[in-house]
Parts: C-alpha cells; sequence; structure tokens
C-alpha cells in the first residue's frame, strides 16, 4: 500500500482483519489515500472552474483597456467592476481553500451559540429592511470549532437574506446531542430536484440564484465542507414560509 500511493496510484483497499495489531495502521493508510484523492479532486474542480469564471470579466477588461484612449467615465466605472468581480470571486476560493488547514490547526470549545447567532442576526438586519426572527434558548452552548461554524452561520444567514422576499428565520437547538441550526426564508425556493446539487462548488441552479445577485456558488459549499469536518448533516428542504429551509445538524464528536 505504501509503494502504491509512493507511485501516485491512491486505489488502494485491503481487507482489514480487525484482531490483527496492524489494523489500525491498514485503516490509517486506506483513510489517508481517501483524503488525498478527494483533496486533488476538489483543488481540480476549483482550478477548473476558476478558469472559466475570470475569463469573461478578463475579456472585458482587455477590451476596455484596448480603447483607453477613447475611454469614457462609465467605461472605466464597468471596469472597476469587472475588477470588484475577480477580488470577490478571490476572496471566496481562498475562504473555501482555507477550511481545511484551518480545521487542523484550531482546537474545539465550548461555544455561545446564542451570543454568535444573535450578533449575526443583529447585523444582518441593520443592513436590510427585510425581517430577521432569532428563536434560540439563551446561553446555548455546544463544543465545536468555533470560527468554522460561526462562517457556516454567517453564509447560510447571508444567503437567506440575499433570496428572501421579507422574511428570515433562524433556528437553534440540540437534538440528540447534536446542535441544530435551521435558516427558512421566503424566497423563491429551489426546486426539490436540484436541492443535492445546491452544496457543490460553483453550482448555481437558476437564474434568481447567480452571481449578478453576490454569489459564485462557494457560500454554500463552504457551509458543507465545515458541517462534513464536524461529522455533520446539511440539508435544504422546502419551507413552510415558502423558500427554502436550511437545516444544519452539528456533531460533537472529535474530527477524523
Amino acid at each position: 500500500m505504501a509503494e502504491k500511493i509512493t507511485l501516485g496510484d491512491l486505489e488502494v483497499s485491503q481487507k482489514v482483519n480487525t484482531g490483527s495489531p496492524t489494523a489500525i495502521v491498514v485503516q490509517t493508510f486506506i483513510d489517508m489515500a481517501s483524503k488525498i484523492t478527494r483533496l486533488i479532486a476538489e483543488q481540480q474542480q476549483l482550478v477548473n472552474a476558476v478558469s472559466h469564471e475570470l475569463r469573461t470579466p478578463l475579456s472585458r477588461l482587455r477590451f476596455s483597456l484596448a480603447m483607453m484612449k477613447s475611454i469614457e467615465p462609465d467605461q472605466v466605472s464597468e471596469i472597476n467592476k469587472d475588477v470588484q468581480e475577480m477580488e470577490n470571486l478571490i476572496d471566496e476560493m481562498l475562504g473555501y481553500a482555507r477550511i481545511e488547514s484551518i480545521s487542523q490547526s484550531l482546537h474545539k470549545s465550548n461555544v455561545n451559540m446564542s451570543e454568535l447567532l444573535f450578533h449575526h442576526v443583529d447585523k444582518q438586519q441593520r443592513g436590510t429592511d427585510k425581517t430577521l426572527t432569532l428563536m434560540v434558548d439563551k446561553n446555548l452552548f455546544f463544543h465545536c470549532h468555533g470560527s468554522l461554524i460561526e462562517r457556516a452561520c454567517q453564509n447560510l444567514i447571508t444567503n437567506a437574506v440575499r433570496y428572501a422576499k421579507q422574511q428570515v428565520v433562524i433556528c437553534a437547538n440540540i437534538e440528540d446531542e447534536q446542535l441544530v441550526i435551521t435558516v427558512s426564508d421566503d424566497g423563491c425556493g429551489i426546486p426539490k430536484q436540484d436541492q443535492d446539487k445546491i452544496f457543490e462548488p460553483f453550482t448555481r441552479i437558476n437564474k434568481s440564484r447567480n452571481k449578478k445577485d453576490g454569489g459564485f456558488g462557494l457560500g454554500l459549499a463552504i457551509v458543507k465542507r465545515i458541517v462534513d469536518l464536524h461529522q455533520g448533516l446539511c440539508q435544504v428542504k422546502s419551507s413552510s414560509l415558502g423558500g427554502c429551509k436550511f437545516v444544519m445538524r452539528i456533531s460533537a464528536d472529535d474530527l477524523s
């Protein structure tokens, strides 16, 4: 198995005899190869997607710069928008790529989810005329990676506010020793057949959920990656409000 990995063959498998003293070593090799395979696939996906995403704004920039001698103020504004678009994309990419390294360097702690959610909801409420409702018990603590869970909550709430018509409801509680956070909105919703795709990087389901509205399709992918690191589950369902209901279940168990 070690020789195969050295030669770049990550398709390693071996029947594990649980009674053997080397069982833990064999299983570790299998898990390592699987993790490396996943990381390589994700990296390749990012490179391919970014190449595609940057092509259009770069083409517009190249054309505008060629016409610089007769450039108009409106053109300058459009160039600035293109540059900002690329900067936003890069920021999203870096945020997605950093999750793996962050998860390895931080330790879990008892996080006051009540305060964390209150501050995020309060911040979002100050920047919108939509109604945000938070339903959570006072001093709800949970053992987790605080900065990662904070990022996941921020992405879910921001996403809901972006697509809601007028109302967003955030709930948090403990069920079966898991932290359960739901974020519901009264927006356009997502077709049932597309709900499994929404967590894939750079996925845009329909015209109402595209980068023109402020997203590149990485926000929910980041949420799913964080939930996966906590051996949790992230789902999207239809909301009783008429839009989407995102459900995030986080386990307190140690990361694998």
